[in-house]
């Protein structure tokens, strides 16, 4: 991201980026736990007391907080990598590169 910013990326296309890479996978992990939670909701109803196998508002409350905590999570990092200074970041990149290698 520092890079993109070095070159004169605008911050909102960075937002967009990572807004649009967390949502992403949020999707496709989001549509994988719903098939899964589907597909083991008989076994795990005998563990819940008070939810049935097929409750669809446990199903539709999950699958609207977790896009939203994906949200978040992706606008805390947004504004953490915008708030850096390019310079500093690819600075400190090639330094972890080297330090890296090195070992």
């Amino acid at each position: 991201m520092s890079i993109r910013l070095a070159v004169g990326a605008a911050p909102q296309t960075i937002k967009a980026l990572f807004l649009r890479q967390g949502l992403t996978l949020t999707c496709f992990g989001g549509a994988i736990g719903l098939i899964s939670a589907r597909a083991v909701s008989h076994w795990m109803a005998s563990l819940f007391f008070g939810v049935s196998s097929g409750d669809l508002l446990t199903y539709g409350g999950l699958a609207a907080l977790i896009p939203i905590a994906a949200l978040a999570a992706s606008y805390v990092l947004f504004r953490r990598a915008t708030s850096l200074n390019p310079i500093e970041g690819c600075v400190a990149t090639e330094h972890w590169r080297w330090h890296c290698e090195a070992q």
